[in-house]
């Protein structure tokens, strides 16, 4: 129980350390997560995508929030993601674009996790803590 109660503290200590508002970063505690995004059917300057052309996604995992590796291309809207370490991460997602009979591929720029412009309302940006270190313990003054 005081474990949990440790854990508990430092999630709360760290969560005060993140600023408040619209903008607020939330961070999770798992080991895997899934995450999910709209489906791209226009291009940038707001022209639909053509009925055949395919459109796939490389979902990113990252450390930084800036950049990271693909760990996966999906079709579907959603992907599940398992974090290999402790640390904390952020996901990224990329459209890529193929248009009818080609084989060659058109990418977006990376949507991350923790981007205020583009993560969808109420839940604002986020990401997630796969360990929290545990608290002190023995806490004393000295003479």
């Amino acid at each position: 129980m005081k474990r949990l109660a440790g854990v508990l503290l430092g999630l709360a200590l760290l969560l005060l350390l993140i600023p408040a508002g619209a903008d607020a970063l939330t961070l999770y505690l798992p080991n895997q997560s899934t995450i999910a995004w709209d489906p791209v059917t226009t291009f940038v300057g707001g022209a639909a995508i053509p009925a055949g052309d395919s459109v796939l996604y490389d979902v990113y995992l990252s450390q930084d929030g800036l950049t990271g590796e693909i760990i996966n291309r999906v079709a579907a809207c959603e992907a599940t993601m398992t974090f290999p370490g402790q640390s904390i991460y952020f996901a990224g997602v990329r459209s890529v674009w193929i248009p009818a009979g080609s084989t060659q591929e058109v990418y977006s720029t990376v949507t991350w996790s923790n981007s205020t412009d583009v993560v969808a309302v109420p839940g604002g940006p986020f990401g997630w803590v796969t360990a929290i270190p545990g608290y002190p313990k023995g806490l004393k003054q000295k003479p």
